[in-house]
This record gives structure tokens, C-alpha cells and sequence, in this order.
């Protein structure tokens, strides 16, 4: 948790300022693409246990070794230890330390009070559930299996696209707004003191570095070198990646 403190810690308006908005992009595509996984989870979860009912379940199978002890098919390696639900929650976490960092969303502009844009979680889910082959991916597939079967897979491909948005999309929107507020499950795993906080930390510094770097370089180049705000900002955002780049 320290970790994850002091990154939070060396913060300031600034700061926020130059790489916040692309911050809190990266964040929320990760909350909902594990929050899409644990609602496919779910389902899954959903279906086994009906299959089960109705006798049509599969177990995992098991085979059995010289001395008669049980190998089953279950990957239990340590690196795939941490689940999905936390991974989601870890995203929300910061989401609503985000949310909760009201000084940085609002700015005075002519002496008007103005509020930054931010990404709208209904817009970025339907993106992100909907988004169409890249023109490199269209390309790809037509190299390789012709210009009319990869017309077709992509019709395929879109109809699909949209039964999962119809399927997942309110609900994943739901998930993500009720955690990032509310965060009663994200209480009891800080209360619990459950999670993997080193794994935690070094997924928001991996995320966070390349912001900042982009920042550090962008800033001096567009503003000047001698410039005393990006001096001062660009000491703040260095602080910021000596703090990410810690093991």
C-alpha cells in the first residue's frame, strides 16, 4: 500500500494537469476489461453450475501419479494467483481516488470556475465492446484469406460484436459506476488487508511511467527549457517516475 500511497502522494494540480486525463483513460479501459472477464466469469460460473443440475457438468479431470496422489488439470502457479475480481478492483480503487481528487477536475478560466472534460464510462464501454477491426487488422486479414472471406468475417465478426454489447453493456457500465462509488467490496479487501499490494503497485506504476515520460519529454520541447512552470512541473512529474520506478 505504500507504494501505491506515495505515487498518489506526489500529486498536485500540475501534475494532474499534463498527464491525468490519458491516466484516467488507461485506468478505465482496465476496469473494463476485467470487469468484461468477470462478467463472462460469471456467466460461466452460471452454466456450469446449471449444467450441473441437469447432469450435463464436466469436472476438471484428474490422473494419478505412481504413489496414487491426485494431478489435476488446474493451473495453480503462483504468477496466476491474483483473480480477476482483483484486478478489477484495483482499477476501481484508483478510479475513485481520482474521483475524490475533486482540486484537480476544476479550474479557474476568466475568472470563471471550468471543469475538465473526463472520460463518460457509458461512451468508453460502448467503444470498447463495439470497436471495429483497426485498417492494419482488415489488412492482415485480407493477405491472408482474400478480400471476400474477410468481408464476411468482419460482418460476422461485427454482429457479434453487438449481441456481446447487448449482452454485457448496461451491465458492465453498472459495475463499474456502483464500484468506483460505492466500493463496499473494495472496503472489506482493504479492511481484510487480501490483496497482492506489490502486484497492485507495480501495475499502476508500469501504467503511470509511460504518462509521465511522455510528459517530461512533450513539455521542454513545446514550452521551453527555461520555462518556470515547466520546471517546475517537470520536477514534480521526475519525483513522480523515481516513485514508479522503484521494485
Amino acid at each position: 500500500m505504500k507504494h501505491i500511497n506515495n505515487m498518489l502522494g506526489l500529486f498536485d494540480r500540475d501534475c494532474w494537469t499534463r498527464v491525468g486525463f490519458g491516466w484516467e483513460k488507461s485506468t478505465l479501459w482496465k476496469a473494463m476489461y476485467w470487469g468484461f472477464e468477470v462478467l463472462k466469469e460469471r456467466d460461466a460460473e452460471a452454466q456450469a453450475l446449471k449444467d450441473n443440475v441437469n447432469g450435463t457438468g464436466t469436472d476438471v479431470t484428474e490422473n494419478t501419479d505412481a504413489d496414487g496422489a491426485y494431478e489435476t488439470e488446474e493451473d495453480v502457479s503462483p504468477y496466476v494467483a491474483i483473480s480477476k475480481i482483483e484486478r478489477f478492483h484495483w482499477a476501481c480503487y484508483i478510479l475513485n481516488w481520482m474521483d475524490d481528487s475533486t482540486e484537480f477536475h476544476a479550474y479557474i478560466k476568466n475568472g470563471n470556475e471550468c471543469f475538465r472534460h473526463r472520460p463518460n464510462v457509458a461512451e468508453e464501454v460502448e467503444k470498447f465492446l463495439l470497436k471495429p477491426f483497426s485498417e492494419a487488422e482488415n489488412r492482415l486479414m485480407v493477405e491472408a484469406l482474400g478480400e471476400q472471406y474477410a468481408s464476411n468475417w468482419a460482418k460476422i465478426a461485427e454482429k457479434e460484436r453487438k449481441e456481446t454489447f447487448n449482452r454485457y453493456g448496461s451491465e458492465l457500465v453498472a459495475l463499474i459506476t456502483n464500484e468506483r462509488n460505492d466500493g463496499d467490496e473494495i472496503e472489506q479487501a482493504l479492511s481484510d488487508n487480501d490483496w497482492n499490494w506489490t502486484a497492485f503497485g507495480e501495475d499502476v506504476a508500469k501504467t503511470l511511467a509511460v504518462k509521465v515520460a511522455g510528459a517530461m519529454e512533450y513539455l521542454p520541447k513545446k514550452y521551453g527549457y527555461t520555462t518556470p512552470w515547466v520546471i517546475s512541473t517537470c520536477g514534480n512529474l521526475a519525483m513522480i517516475e523515481k516513485v514508479c520506478a522503484v521494485d
